[in-house]
């Protein structure tokens, strides 16, 4: 099955945090002259969410352009950029009602599922990834040459029975 890679922009994280919300914890997480936090949570979760999906060997050879996701995972990969996102805060965490706490454990379990092989089937990038670089055909030759010499049970070490 293929499937489309996409990914994940403000406009995204801006479906699981409200605009003030995100550019409260955008202040709150910066430091001094620190660049915007939220861009390298994003790379890093994505990245997070590919080793998951590439550790289950199916997966490996399917996977998409880097810093693409599934659109299946899309949902999982924002649960754990707004979690990262609010725990930024000094460590403060405002989950009230322990909603986006539960969906953050549930991403989580969702990502052991699939580096296992139990989890969502990943799809089949339409343009995968190919980090095996180029293939050279390999020469072979089924005749033996004068050069290989042939070993016998006496040319072992400890064989004197």
């Amino acid at each position: 099955m293929a499937a489309t890679w996409t990914t994940i922009s403000e406009a995204d994280i801006r479906t699981v945090l409200a605009g003030r919300e995100l550019e409260a914890y955008r202040n709150a997480a910066k430091y001094g002259t620190e660049v915007d936090p939220v861009a390298g949570i994003t790379t890093n979760v994505v990245e997070y969410v590919r080793g998951y999906i590439a550790a289950y060997k199916r997966n490996s050879n399917s996977m998409g352009p880097a810093g693409t996701l599934p659109a299946s995972m899309k949902e999982v990969a924002l649960a754990i950029i707004c979690w990262r996102i609010m725990g930024r805060s000094f460590g403060e965490v405002m989950d009230a009602s322990g909603v986006r706490k539960a969906t953050w454990e549930q991403a989580e379990r969702t990502l052991r599922d699939i580096a296992e092989g139990k989890g969502p089937e990943i799809p089949v990038s339409d343009d995968p990834q190919d980090d095996d670089g180029p293939v050279y055909p390999m020469e072979y030759s089924n005749e033996a040459t004068s050069d290989v010499a042939e070993m016998t049970r006496a040319d072992q070490e400890g064989s004197a029975i």
